[in-house]
């Protein structure tokens, strides 16, 4: 199981959807660990994924958890900048390999931007991504 703040990460990035908060909620009540007697985790695990106003409290939930139990985590630490770097690369993997579109890969590049300031690693790619739209093939 990933750690939680790699989950923050990755979900920020939008490389994590609300219901994937979801499941991983789901998979840390069956496990022996302090998040899986939080009263939030059981309170994100019972929400219904096919449930709009429930997926629309899934972030938050989880935002709570990682600043109850992580409250010292910043996207900007080292960790976090390694957490959003191998987020980008499976992303951009996935682009190559045809598993998403060009939109699906561009939708990481603005969080990144917004989350580490344009960080060097990042390139060119928020100029390329501009040009990108839902029917860039």
């Amino acid at each position: 199981m990933k750690p939680p703040c790699q989950v923050l990460v990755e979900h920020e990035l939008g490389a994590i959807s609300d219901v994937q908060l979801i499941e991983w909620a789901c998979e840390v009540l069956s496990t022996d660990g302090p998040l899986a007697d939080d009263l939030t985790v059981a309170e994100l695990a019972g929400l219904a994924p096919q449930v709009q106003s429930d997926l629309d409290l899934a972030g938050g939930y989880f935002r709570s958890i990682i600043q109850k139990h992580f409250p010292d985590f910043a996207f900007q630490s080292p960790d976090g900048i390694r957490w959003a770097r191998e987020t980008l690369r499976r992303r951009c993997d996935d682009y190559i390999q045809q598993r998403i579109t060009p939109d699906e890969f561009c939708r990481v590049v603005s969080p990144v931007e917004q989350h580490f300031d344009y960080p060097s690693w990042l390139g060119d790619l928020y100029n390329a991504c501009d040009w990108i739209d839902g029917h860039t093939k």
